[in-house]
């Protein structure tokens, strides 16, 4: 499954929030156990919505990890966790797929080929 958001910008804070702790249990949240993680799947996680500085801070990290050539979990949690610690409270699926927009989750459209 490749995953193209279609602003660029995007890549870095998505990589992040896909290889973190919270976005793993988010995903066995909304799939059952025998699934594969699908393009279908991954379209349903909630990603948190970054602002500037975040974007910033996600480049940074994403610049760091390419040149060493390794992204530490504990880095992404971290960043995860200064992202949603105020901006999406623990809710399950059902609860978060109820909110508006303007709550803290960012929409991204993505494509997978």
């Amino acid at each position: 499954v490749g995953i193209f958001p279609h602003q660029g910008e995007d890549i870095p804070s998505l990589l992040i929030y896909l290889n973190s702790t919270e976005a793993s249990r988010r995903m066995k949240e909304i799939t059952n156990g025998s699934a594969n993680n699908s393009a279908n799947y991954i379209k349903r996680l909630p990603v948190p919505k970054f602002t500037n500085e975040q974007y910033k801070r996600a480049e940074e990290i994403y610049l760091e990890a390419t040149k060493n050539k390794y992204l530490p979990l504990d880095i992404c949690d971290e960043f995860v966790q200064s992202v949603i610690g105020a901006t999406i409270p623990d809710m399950s699926e059902d609860q978060l797929a109820g909110l508006p927009n303007d709550v803290g989750i960012l929409e991204i459209n993505l494509r997978s080929n």
